[in-house]
């Protein structure tokens, strides 16, 4: 059977993948229509009703976004009937929506005003006394109008469907629905903003931005988020040099669109008024204001002098992982070739270089092997010192999606257990992971053991490694022929979730290994890179999509700096 389908979409021949719906479809064939429940990051939910079309020779409406494409379809977008339908269902969201766009936080930027002017619709025509709910002022960060919410449902997906964490639903029932927390309490949840980002009206707002200043009046500037290592693109919307809201493009960036707290609300230093903006110089025990000329004047003397007394090698530098591939290249050559010393020092380095050392051994490459948005179609995670939810949420999201999609089975080894891995306890979606605890510096051996269980138990991917690798029978000998190092020491449950995991990660479609970094982590680099790669070599999971070893790194361009 054919992967793609044909369709017409009025008179223009698309052709999409086989269960893409007709909205996908028409986005294909750059052909717009209207919706304000749809996020491509979403499950379709067809609340809004916004996105009817027609297919030729029937005539009911159907959803766009929630009607799977067929081949030989022909679908028109616009008519008389769909027109009017449209009409209608904006009269109806309207009935209990304020018309107060003037003075809205949205305006300019709202998508249900964006349609109310697109299809001419004024005042709701239906007689109706609005229903007040209560306002949430109490939760830090971000606030909610329940009387602003038109019930798309698009906050309280995301904050499952991507986040894990649930912490707003659908309330009461008819027209006393909405959206709320249980109890009608203020939120408690981790702040990452993701309902803020995907409400299509001013429902979800935020006292960190500031909604004085319109759109239309904001300098937008993309720069790479300059916290942990996932490599998310921030939007920065500016106005006369201040940053007045951060959001992030779907299109741009490995994060599909996803922020967590820190890159969306952790950029209050940018104008902070006790930020340092100008070179300091140390004079009588104190610091005093200077130019950036006498600054280097007065860097470019001490080096001088120190090398005058004590040699080159007197002379360091510590290095921020923050910085460009270009800076570090400039810093590498003023200390190598100018001063004539290497005495550079990096922050949480002796993990992330032991890592690069063992994967540069073993893969010979020094690098994680897949991008983020491959994480969602992997059936088997193995973390490994790490929890992503605290390090790195975007990962944290992804891990999620495929433990939801997927079904995939989690395996934590490490010395404490994690989050992600109690929530698979209480799902019965998912199957529950697999938490193999080990005092610190242990891990290596207790991935050397599982790498056993495979082999002894004939697992292992022989026609990829006759392929691909060599050293197999090295390896072997190795760790088949000794007793397994761990496991003695290990109580008997543990012992069977050990073999479980072997077992999953040899018999997983797609199967993806995660090591952590940083000053938090006490993982063995070089032998835990060692043990990881090859655990991956021998079950195949390495050089094709959704498969291979990511490493978690804690800050933006910690590798650049490695490397």
């Amino acid at each position: 059977m054919s992967k793609t389908i044909r369709l017409k979409i009025d008179n223009v021949e698309v052709e999409v993948e086989r269960g893409k719906m007709i909205l996908d479809a028409a986005e294909v064939a750059g052909m717009r229509i209207p919706t304000l429940c749809h996020d491509r990051r979403l499950v379709p939910f067809g609340a809004c009703r916004l996105c009817v079309v027609q297919q030729k020779g029937k005539r009911d409406l159907q959803l766009a976004c929630f009607t799977p494409a067929r081949d030989g379809m022909e679908i028109i977008t616009q008519s008389p009937e769909i027109m009017k339908s449209r009409r209608l269902q904006l009269q109806l969201i309207l009935l209990n929506h304020p018309m107060i766009c003037p003075r809205c936080e949205k305006e300019g930027d709202c998508a249900l005003q964006s349609l109310v002017y697109e299809y001419g619709v004024g005042e709701t025509q239906y007689p109706w006394e609005k229903i007040p709910f209560p306002v949430d002022h109490a939760s830090p960060l971000l606030q909610r109008d329940p009387n602003r919410c038109i019930l798309c449902g698009r906050c309280v997906r995301i904050c499952d469907e991507v986040q894990g964490v649930g912490e707003l639903s659908f309330t009461e029932r008819g027209i006393q629905s909405s959206i709320d927390t249980d109890f009608n309490r203020p939120l408690d949840c981790e702040f990452c903003g993701q309902c803020l980002d995907t409400c299509p009206v001013a429902s979800i707002t935020s006292d960190c931005f500031d909604y004085s200043a319109k759109l239309w009046e904001l300098r937008e500037t993309t720069t790479p988020c300059p916290y942990c290592g996932c490599g998310c693109l921030l939007t920065l919307g500016s106005k006369a040099g201040e940053v007045k809201r951060v959001f992030s493009d779907p299109m741009a960036g490995p994060g599909d669109g996803n922020l967590c707290v820190k890159g969306r609300f952790g950029w209050d230093f940018i104008d902070h008024p006790d930020r340092v903006k100008t070179p300091l110089i140390r004079v009588n025990g104190g610091f005093r204001e200077a130019s950036w000329d006498e600054a280097f004047a007065f860097v470019a003397a001490g080096i001088e002098e120190s090398k005058a007394e004590s040699g080159p090698e007197s002379v360091g530098a510590i290095v921020s992982s923050r910085l460009t591939n270009e800076e570090y290249y400039l810093l590498g050559r003023l200390f190598k070739e100018a001063i004539g010393t290497d005495q550079i020092g990096l922050g949480g380095h002796e993990t992330s270089a032991g890592l690069n050392e063992g994967l540069s051994q073993t893969l010979g490459i020094a690098a994680t092997t897949n991008s983020i948005q491959e994480i969602r179609k992997a059936d088997c995670i193995l973390l490994i010192g790490v929890d992503p939810a605290e390090t790195h949420p975007i990962v944290r999201n992804e891990i999620h999606l495929a433990i939801r999609k997927n079904r995939a089975q989690v395996v934590v080894i490490g010395s404490y257990d994690i989050g992600l891995s109690r929530s698979t306890q209480i799902s019965p979606l998912s199957p529950p992971s697999l938490s193999l605890l080990v005092k610190p510096g242990m891990e290596a051996t207790l991935l050397n053991d599982m790498i056993r269980t495979i082999l002894k138990e004939g697992l292992e991917n022989r026609g990829f490694i006759e392929k691909n690798t060599e050293g197999i029978e090295v390896l072997r000998k190795r760790v088949v022929s000794r007793e397994p190092g761990t496991m003695k020491a290990l109580p008997e449950m543990t012992k069977k979730d050990l073999e479980k995991a072997a077992r999953a990660m040899a018999r997983a479609k797609n199967g993806m290994i995660f090591i952590g970094t940083g000053n938090w982590s006490r993982l063995s680099g070089k032998e835990v890179a060692i043990a990881a790669s090859n655990l991956a070599l021998v079950t195949g999971h390495l050089g094709k999509p959704s498969s291979g070893i990511f490493i978690l790194q804690d800050k933006c361009n910690l590798q650049g700096a490695i490397d």
